[in-house]
């Protein structure tokens, strides 16, 4: 986060020292916050850093506060996506070797399974017991995914759960944080206005 964003900033007194107030950052969206029409989505590329799209969207890599202050990313460092090299030194460190962390299963996911549903009764029958000849044939073909996880424990059933491995957690959670939004550049100016306005009020 830039020296730019921070001085904006009210200065308090924490344990006898001088410190940030972050406390009111909250408040500075809050007139745009809730109009999707402000914001689009965007998904960061691999190794592409924040202070990097702040220049290419806005044409100032000082901006990038906005960028942090859009999708609440308080510490750049843990909450933004890790790139392929940045990752592999991440695992390596948490959890001793790549191979460690694919041999961790940190829990098991139930896999989508396939059925056949009967289009006037709404019966569902598992397309691995299913037969046309036994359940007839007005039966469609549904896959549903539960999204039912549990705690990894045992030996689960291998047809019917997933185990998800520590490598594939920490990839997973990393991934998802390269789903952010980008304030439209139109609103530059309001922002930095309404931040000033905040922070010295």
């Amino acid at each position: 986060m830039t020296q730019t964003y921070f001085n904006a900033f009210q200065k308090i007194n924490y344990n006898g020292s001088t410190a940030v107030n972050l406390t009111l950052r909250s408040k500075i969206l809050d007139n745009i916050k809730n109009d999707a029409s402000f914001f689009y989505p965007y998904t960061i590329k691999d190794g592409q850093t924040a202070d990097g799209l702040a220049y290419d969207y806005y044409g100032d890599s000082n901006y990038v506060w906005i960028i942090y202050l859009t999708n609440n990313i308080i510490d750049p460092y843990y909450e933004w996506p890790l790139n392929t090299i940045e990752f592999e030194s991440f695992i390596i460190q948490k959890y001793g070797s790549r191979a460690e962390a694919l041999s961790e299963t940190v829990y098991y996911k139930k896999k989508p399974l396939d059925y056949y549903v009967n289009i006037y009764t709404n019966e569902y029958i598992l397309a691995s017991v299913y037969s046309p000849a036994v359940n007839g044939y007005q039966f469609t073909k549904v896959t549903i995914d539960e999204d039912i996880k549990i705690n990894a424990y045992g030996t689960m059933d291998p047809a019917i759960w997933l185990a998800i491995d520590a490598y594939q957690y920490e990839s997973d959670l990393n991934e998802n944080k390269r789903y952010i939004k980008i304030l439209d550049r139109s609103l530059l100016s309001s922002l930095e206005k309404q931040l000033k306005e905040t922070m010295n009020g």
